[in-house]
């Protein structure tokens, strides 16, 4: 019998928690496999919690779980250790998965015993012309660089993935998820695996849909984190672990070089060419990617705000993690979901 436990992080979902779990929950399964469900709420104060109680007594292999730290690598870590079991899934509670994606990272998994992670296709999705918007500006490599999961067509080997399953043992090996990442405990993670010989797989045939930000505001502290938090895994590996996270930080460099010589008086032709040349490719991108009128004015604003609020998060975190050397554990915990 093999056995894999769903490990759910959630706080106020509930408008997405009880679509997450049933969805996992119709899984087409081989004989001899199990699954349990972990939901590791983090003190929910809408009805969250009250819909999983209630989805419990209909799915008895379903067990709810309280994160008092309400920090996401605290709650895969509690449903880590809940049991042993062959392999972990991870699964956020705005993430839907297809009926097909468990059993054939299994079969991925069980095939190549180098490959120690698998993660499949994301589908953005949304719930109002805004956050189609913003599903519709991350699809695109110009939104969140080549090689990103988000945009990946092919399977392939990779440096990380989304929606991901482990094998079980990796845990025993090389450790849990660091405590200290509010975010990008999943690059984090990823780094160590290959960095201890293993391998990540990025499976396109599988797929789950993904519940976007429906909000600028939202999208903007997302991303801040996501740059803020990269450069401590940088400082804590000392090494710099994707290419394509310098460019937000590079483009911020520019702008204050180019403000600076503005307020100086001087301009250059050439050194405002690439801001043109910036929202010029924004302007044709979001015509590529036009679905609406209703969302047509609203796709430009999201590239720059992923791009600055990543720049500005990773510059941030370099003075708070390399110039002043603040501990992570001091640093504001407030996520942005």
């Amino acid at each position: 019998m093999l056995t894999v436990n769903v490990v759910i992080p959630c706080k106020n979902e509930q408008f997405y928690i009880e679509e997450c779990i049933t969805a996992i929950f119709n899984s087409k399964l081989s004989d001899g496999v199990k699954i349990n469900v972990i939901a590791v709420d983090g003190n929910s104060s809408d009805n969250t919690k009250l819909i999983l109680n209630q989805l419990k007594v209909k799915f008895e292999s379903l067990y709810i779980l309280d994160n008092i730290k309400e920090i996401t690598p605290v709650a895969f870590n509690i449903g880590v250790k809940f049991s042993k079991c062959d392999f972990i899934q991870i699964v956020g509670a705005r993430m839907i998965i297809t009926d097909d994606y468990i059993q054939t990272a299994i079969n991925i998994l069980q095939k190549d015993d180098n490959i120690w992670c698998v993660g499949g296709r994301l589908v953005n999705s949304f719930l109002n012309n805004k956050s189609k918007a913003i599903a519709s500006a991350l699809d695109s490599q110009f939104a969140v660089g080549a090689g990103n999961f988000r945009v990946l067509k092919k399977s392939n080997f990779v440096d990380t993935v989304s929606c991901p399953m482990f094998r079980f043992r990796i845990f025993e090996n090389i450790g849990l998820f660091d405590e200290r990442l509010i975010r990008n405990q999943d690059d984090d993670l990823s780094y160590r695996i290959l960095k201890h010989g293993g391998k990540i797989w990025f499976e396109s045939s599988i797929s789950y849909k993904y519940y976007s930000r429906s909000t600028l505001k939202h999208l903007f502290f997302q991303y801040f984190q996501y740059g803020f938090w990269k450069v401590y895994v940088n400082k804590k590996h000392k090494s710099i672990t994707t290419i394509r996270q310098l460019f937000p930080i590079l483009f911020i460099f520019y702008i204050f070089i180019l403000s600076l010589f503005i307020l100086l008086g001087k301009f250059f032709l050439l050194l405002i060419f690439p801001l043109f040349f910036y929202f010029l490719l924004i302007c044709f991108i979001s015509i590529y990617r036009y679905t609406s009128f209703s969302t047509f004015y609203f796709v430009p604003l999201v590239y720059p705000i992923v791009h600055f609020s990543y720049g500005i998060g990773y510059l941030k975190g370099i003075v708070d993690f390399v110039v002043l050397k603040k501990s992570p554990l001091k640093m504001s915990k407030k996520l942005s979901r």
